[in-house]
């Protein structure tokens, strides 16, 4: 039987006179406590066991309103429970504007929860409905009719059954059992941020919103938008739109499309969709240098019938490239502009490139890697992306982050290296660990400078002195370093021999930063920890600091997740 959280805990340690320090903490520090709780524990409402701890700690969380704004149910796990949680909820939160949640429950778990929130309609101020499975919902239908005098921001989305087509599409891929929305600008006169996803179509025509600043398709069908134009008409009516997102969501574009133009208030830009559609909507535009793009490069061609499955090119088609248009300078000029990148890659799924600009602004490119063949997941890397596309920035900065399932070769790097000749800094971080999969050993290798054999034979191979030693602008190199003893003396060694014949050569690094993780939790008692740490910084001091003129050595004592030799910040 589930305790009331009404109810008035029992005697415990609120009442131990042999434990006052509960009663020393502040109700915002306990506030502040148990809001992050929430967060982590929201799962079967778990969170809730901190009111049971003693009588101070469930009047203290009983009093506050604010902290009853957020009400969530998820699952349909516990569903009296979540009900009654919902309605003590309801009831504590008084009159100010609430937050409301609801995702992946049954139509019967519907009914009750609409019930419930009738009655409040007037102050929900966000409303998330997600993950539904039946799109013949009544109780949803009946929320979603009501008017909502404060509502600000606004999901719709079920689970995926129906696609955008291409022209290879089969009928059984399009479900027509859609979630039929009327939706009425009346309603929600105040809505700013507006979600409409899987499974919903609208039955009508898309109102305007003139509060809206914050717009997401995906995987939606709009009716009265079906050509690009429409669409484009359509979003330079909200006279405050900042921000755009879509995804698998196609209006149609026409062979003889011309240039577009979307609002001068965006901001920020995301499509998420393969080459097949991306390419042809990007070339329609040209997206200011002030606006953050986010292009994310799906590779599921075959589940939206753009290709047939036997015309599949897998292999060359990871590339993040191919989403981008052949006018790519033209359409996104930020291209050349950016002087930072990072390239990260996420396990051995996907991997993005980020740009950014002196003044802050970002171009954002993701791919995904196909399962099979596997190869492509090992011998791929992103630096062929990460040089084509940026070929024309003036990068100072570059970072790797997350290299640990892919190789990165010299070669690669002296690519990278030649294409950016400017750069300043390098980092690299969360690698595998002196293997074929550690790209900081291939990057030393590259910015080793050339042996003499080599200036030897330079005018024969017909080489010039700029390429002779790369990166000469580099003052600032950075690593991760998580295998301990197993990798910090030949590490050290390795990265000695390289600053030590930069320096010999007229082109110093000058700051080395290496931050010192654990692979595995450290064992033994405390001081033991400390001597194991003090014998690495021993390590790098005795090899380095007499080659650079400034050595930061960062020691993570604490034990982090880690996953492939890398360490998860």
């Amino acid at each position: 039987m589930h305790q009331n959280p009404m109810d008035v805990a029992p005697a415990g340690i609120g009442s131990d006179p042999a434990s006052p320090l509960i009663h020393k903490l502040f109700n915002e520090l306990l506030l502040a406590v148990f809001s992050y709780v929430r967060v982590y524990e929201l799962a079967d409402n778990k969170w809730y066991k901190l009111l049971w701890v003693c009588r101070l700690w469930a009047d203290i969380a009983r009093g506050s309103t604010v902290f009853w704004r957020s009400l969530s149910i998820t699952g349909q796990r516990h569903r009296t429970w979540n009900k009654y949680v919902l309605s003590v909820g309801l009831a504590l939160s008084g009159s100010i504007p609430i937050y409301i949640a609801i995702s992946e429950t049954s139509t019967e778990q519907n009914a009750e929860i609409c019930d419930l929130l009738l009655p409040h309609v007037s102050r929900i101020r966000g409303l998330d409905i997600s993950e539904m499975e039946k799109t013949k919902d009544l109780a949803l239908r009946i929320l979603l009719d009501q008017k909502m005098p404060v509502l600000q921001d606004l999901g719709v989305h079920f689970k995926t059954r129906m696609r955008p087509c291409g022209p290879h599409h089969t009928p059984s891929r399009r479900d027509i059992g859609a979630f039929l929305w009327n939706l009425d600008r009346a309603q929600f006169p105040v809505l700013s941020r507006l979600f409409i996803g899987d499974d919903v179509s609208l039955s009508g025509s898309f109102p305007v919103f003139s509060n809206l600043r914050g717009l997401a398709l995906s995987n939606c069908f709009t009716g009265d938008l079906s050509t690009i134009a429409e669409f484009v008409h359509f979003l330079t009516a909200h006279p405050h739109l900042e921000e755009l997102y879509i995804s698998r969501y196609r209006p149609t574009i026409p062979d003889d499309a011309k240039r577009l133009r979307l609002p001068a208030t965006l901001r920020k830009f995301i499509i998420n969709d393969n080459a097949y559609y991306t390419a042809p909507f990007l070339s329609l535009f040209r997206f200011p240098v002030h606006v953050d793009v986010n292009i994310v490069r799906a590779l599921d061609y075959g589940h939206f019938g753009d290709v047939r499955d036997m015309d599949r090119d897998d292999e060359h088609a990871i590339n993040v490239q191919h989403a981008l248009p052949t006018n790519r300078n033209e359409v996104l000029p930020i291209l050349s502009l950016v002087d930072s990148i990072e390239a990260e890659h996420r396990e051995m799924e996907s991997y993005s490139l980020t740009g950014r600009t002196p003044s802050g602004h970002s171009i954002s490119l993701t791919g995904f890697v196909p399962e099979y063949p596997i190869y492509c997941t090992r011998t791929y890397h992103c630096f062929s992306d990460l040089v084509d596309t940026f070929r024309d920035a003036p990068v100072v900065r570059l970072k790797l982050r997350g290299s640990y399932s892919s190789k990165v070769g010299k070669a690669h790097w002296q690519d990278a290296l030649r294409t950016f000749p400017l750069l300043e800094e390098i980092r690299v971080a969360e690698t595998n660990s002196l293997n074929e999969y550690d790209p900081r050993i291939s990057l030393i290798e590259a910015l080793q400078p050339r042996t003499r054999e080599h200036w030897e034979a330079r005018d024969t191979l017909g080489e010039s002195d700029e390429h002779a030693i790369l990166a000469r602008h580099l003052n600032t190199l950075a690593f991760t370093s998580a295998a301990e003893h197993n990798e910090d003396e030949a590490l050290a060694d390795t990265l000695a021999a390289c600053l030590r014949s930069r320096k010999e050569a007229g082109v110093p690094i000058e700051h080395v930063h290496l931050t010192l993780g654990h692979l595995t939790r450290p064992k033994g008692v405390a001081h033991e920890v400390e001597e194991s740490d003090a014998r690495r910084v021993e390590v790098y001091t005795e090899a380095l600091y007499s080659l650079v003129s400034d050595l930061q050595l960062d020691v993570v004592s604490k034990f982090q997740y880690m996953c492939g030799g890398c360490v998860r910040t």
